[in-house]
Order: C-alpha cells, then structure tokens, then sequence
C-alpha cells in the first residue's frame, strides 16, 4: 500500500507530457512509408510529397529528432517515394530517378549518404516492398523488367548483382505487396494470378517452385494481400479480403503451418501494415473496429485480443508507422489527429507522468475501487473520448464517446492504479482510479 502510494505522489507532481506532436510542420502530401534507424536515431520517410517544412525533398526525407532534411535532390519527377529500407549501410528507395546514371527512369536507387545510385539496373516499374533474408535483400513490386531480362513482381539482390525469380502472373496491373519467410519458405502476398497454379494473390516458394497452401489462396478480384508479419512463431496474413479457403477471415489471418485461423474476429476494413514491437502485432488500415474493440486505424493484437494504441481520431488512413521506446510515429494520408492539424506525419510521445487538471474536477468516477465497470459522470461538458493507461503509461483502452454519463468495462484490467484521460470541448481532464 505504501509502494502504491508513493507512485502515486511521484506522478501526480509531475505534469502531463502525453501528447501528439507534429515534427516540424509536417508534409506537403501524404507519407507512405518510414524507416527507423537506430544506428544514428534518424527516421526515413517516403511518399507523396515534394516538401518537409519548407525544404524541398522531392519524396524521401531524414528527420535527425530536430529538423528534416533532403536526401540529395531526391527524386524529382511525378512519381511518389512507394518504400524506403536500409541494406549494407545504404539507404535503397524505390521512384522515379530519372537524372541518375545512365539517364532514363529507373524506380530503384541507393543513397550512400552522399548521393543516389541507381546500380545501373533499370526496374520499369515500382517495388513496393524489401525484406532483408540471409544477407540479400528480396524486392517485390509490379516491375516486370530489370533492364532487359525479365523479372516478373519478384527479384532478389546480393549487393552485386540482381536475380529475378519470376511469379509466373499476367503482366499488366498485378503486383506483390510483401515478402516474408516463414518454416525454411519465401511466402509472397499481393494482387495476382498465377497461370501455372491458378493461385490468386498469396501463395509460397519452396526454392524451385511456387505453390499453393491451404486452399486456393483468395478469391479474384478486389481481394488482396497487403502485408505478413511473423507473430509468435505463425504467420499473420493481412490485406482487403473476407475469407480464406472458404473460412471468415476479415482481413487478417493466422497461418501455423497446415491451417488458417480468425484473429479475434477480425477488422471491418482493410490492413495496409502489420510489425511487430515488444511482442505485440501492430496493425494499421482503413478500419474502425477490432474485433469489438473501437480502434482508429491502428489496433495492436497481443496473442489474445485486440487492443487501442494511441488515443485520437485520425481524419484519414495511417499508412505506416514504428515504434521506438515509448514514441510512436505515423504517417498516411491524414491532416487532422482529433481537432489538430497534423500534415501526414505525427508522433505521439506516451505518458511519463500526470497531472488533475480544472476540468478533472467537475467529473465524477465510481465506484471506488472499481471491479468490473467504471461510471464516468461530467455534468458540465460531454466526453468525446476516454483513454486508460497504467502506470508505466501503457495505453489500455481508447474509446469514442460523445456523452456526458458512461461506463467502461475495466474487467479485464489486473488490480491495482489506473489514469483515466478524458478529451472534452474544455480540455483534457485526467482522473485516477484503482481496480480492485
């Protein structure tokens, strides 16, 4: 009681730091993909957008944790930076560098921190995803060249030289979204067809062959696979797809090896990324719900169910984001986080310590301790969300309300202390409680 206690001074001296922040005034048009390196703490992005603050970057841009910076003149033509990645100590982006050597379009190029290089090879087209496996990096896209041999959706490169292995699909308009291997095996997801299996869109290699796992993949058309992630020893499949070999799947998978499985029911809208940080799945999309859970885009699934991340209403989809300690950056297409301006780009800095506030004190908790539901009363304002956190300052929970009398269900929360942040017209309110 007294450890409980002493916890609770420490944090209520200090003020709340819990907070979305822009980095520097953001982008002048959506981000679509980041890349962490934590060699230097610097943080890679790629997308749509020609300016970072006021510098011009021309799609692929470095922020040191003060300022952006361009990297070279970037790539300058109408083509969006489509993925960014680091291998052997450069940084390899995928766009249009029409001004490199040897002079026409090739959609990939390494910068060595001096300058862009385009290894001479010439991609017709853009890779949209790299997987780093055995020393040699993996690249999948909608090329179907590279230079003048062929290499359909699917090469991979040793520092050297370049070797396609060819998905035996339609040329026009297909395309593979991501590249994970999974039990001695290079499973691949995308938007195709295989005219020797008759496999749409997800399908693996074996070394020699492709093939088809589980039934027939998915089913043609508008499905598609976005992106796998290896999640307590199963592959997680996920994309814009409602079942698989005929079993409810809504758009995200579990694969051990021999079958499919839902994940707690799945989300009403599609997954654009998955990773994993601190053995948690993270997901982000174009969905509302998780399972039952009201998410915003970004819900994290721990083995055994679905839970928020990061408390806001994003006004459009996160299209990528990473996490590093307790900051959790994202990007996409949004310009608002709840009524903040954002351009594309935002990090939220986690609690490590909280204050009561004015607003706190017009708002009513019981009961307390509380042991299955939470009561929350504000007779002077209404409540547009509410947040829980533990004390290390580890979201919880994250629910829309719009009311000014509700309960949260805290069952499944362990005894002990508790903040419960609450975002009205007036401010931020924060009240503590203790679960019993």
């Amino acid at each position: 009681m007294k450890t409980l206690l002493f916890i609770f001074l420490i944090l209520f001296s200090l003020k709340s730091v819990s907070q979305w922040e822009s980095l520097g005034y953001g982008f002048n048009g959506p981000g679509y993909g980041l890349y962490f390196d934590s060699t230097n703490n610097h943080l890679y992005a790629c997308g749509f957008f020609k300016y970072a603050d006021s510098i011009l970057v021309n799609h692929f841009a470095v922020w040191d944790g003060v300022k952006w910076d361009s990297l070279g003149r970037g790539a300058p033509y109408g083509a969006p930076g489509v993925s960014i990645t680091k291998f052997q100590g450069n940084v390899f982006g995928s766009s249009v560098f029409y001004y490199y050597p040897p002079n026409y379009d090739v959609w990939l190029a390494y910068w060595d921190g001096q300058k862009w290089d385009s290894l001479n090879q010439n991609f017709n087209d853009a890779i949209n995803t790299f997987k780093e496996h055995n020393n040699e990096l993996y690249l999948g896209g909608t090329f179907t060249k590279i230079g003048t041999q062929g290499a359909n959706l699917l090469a991979k490169y040793d520092g050297v030289n370049f070797t396609p292995i060819n998905v035996p699909s339609l040329a026009g308009g297909f395309s593979v979204k991501d590249i994970e291997f999974f039990q001695g095996q290079m499973y691949i997801g995308g938007n195709f067809y295989d005219t020797i299996t008759g496999v749409n869109d997800l399908e693996r290699w074996d070394g020699t062959s492709f093939q088809p796992f589980g039934g027939n993949g998915l089913a043609f058309g508008a499905e598609m696979v976005s992106a796998m992630e290896i999640f307590q020893n199963d592959l997680y499949i996920g994309g814009h797809f409602l079942t698989s070999s005929g079993s409810p799947a809504n758009n995200i998978m579990r694969w051990d090896g021999s079958q499919f499985y839902d994940i707690g029911g799945g989300l009403n809208g599609g997954v654009l990324k998955m990773k994993v940080f601190d053995n948690e799945l993270y997901v982000c999309g174009a969905f509302t719900l998780a399972g039952n859970v009201n998410v915003n885009g970004l819900a994290k699934w721990d083995g055994s169910q679905w839970l928020t991340v990061v408390p806001g209403v994003f006004n459009n989809n996160i299209i990528d984001f990473y996490k590093n300690g307790s900051d959790f950056y994202v990007t996409g297409g949004f310009t608002f986080i709840d009524s903040i301006p954002l351009k594309y780009i935002a990090k939220f800095t986690g609690l490590i310590g909280i204050a009561e506030t004015e607003i706190s004190k017009d708002i009513s908790l019981s009961p307390s301790p509380a042991l299955t539901h939470l009561k929350i009363t504000s007779p002077q304002t209404n409540i547009h969300s509410s947040s829980i956190f533990d004390i290390t300052g580890k979201l919880l929970l994250n629910k829309i309300i719009n009311a000014g009398s509700f309960q949260l269900d805290v069952s499944s929360l362990a005894a002990g202390l508790y903040f419960l942040v609450l975002e009205t017209p007036k401010g931020t309110a924060v009240k503590k409680f203790v679960k019993e």
